[in-house]
């Protein structure tokens, strides 16, 4: 994909078989679907810093 292709979107349940952190607080995901086989996206903004009183940390399916 070049840096002109439009985004594509997809609805599909997964598992996630990897993460990669990239920058502070945004995420490399490869996942693996039914539909579209193995996919690998970015989440933005997924592990932003929170404040050190917040209690745990969870995901999100």
């Amino acid at each position: 994909m070049g840096e002109n292709d439009p985004v594509r979107t997809y609805r599909d349940e997964a598992i996630v078989l990897r993460t990669h952190d990239l920058g502070e607080a945004d995420r490399i995901l490869t996942m693996l679907t039914r539909e579209h086989g193995l996919v690998r996206a970015v989440a933005k903004g997924c592990a932003a810093p929170r404040a050190s009183s917040a209690a745990g940390w969870s995901r999100s399916a």
